[in-house]
């Protein structure tokens, strides 16, 4: 895996962000997440927020840029105030499978 602080630097040419990632399974989620999907949903939260208190914005990030070749994706639409909750579903939260239509 990359380490957190590369994040900014990684070429968007990576050889590592070009590889076609696999979808994650329900059987990897319910009815708790795996091991392997947890360590990913903690690497991405962790890198997106280290990310976020180096630079003072970003609010998403990918599971392969921290090193695992699964479809997800971390994000956090907040804007660093303190919340009581996430009540309001601007973050954080972790999407899998995600996918893009052009309309």
């Amino acid at each position: 895996p990359f380490q957190y602080g590369v994040l900014q630097n990684l070429p968007t040419w990576a050889s590592e962000l070009r590889k076609r990632c696999r979808p994650v399974l329900i059987s990897e989620l319910a009815p708790s997440p795996s091991h392997d999907i947890r360590s990913a949903m903690l690497a991405m939260h962790g890198a997106l927020e280290d990310f976020r208190q180096a630079n003072g914005y970003g609010q998403a990030i990918a599971a392969p840029q921290v090193g695992f070749g699964i479809q997800a994706i971390a994000i956090n639409l907040r804007d660093g105030t303190p919340s009581r909750a996430n009540l309001d579903g601007r973050g954080p939260f972790t999407v899998f499978n995600p996918e893009i239509h052009l309309v």
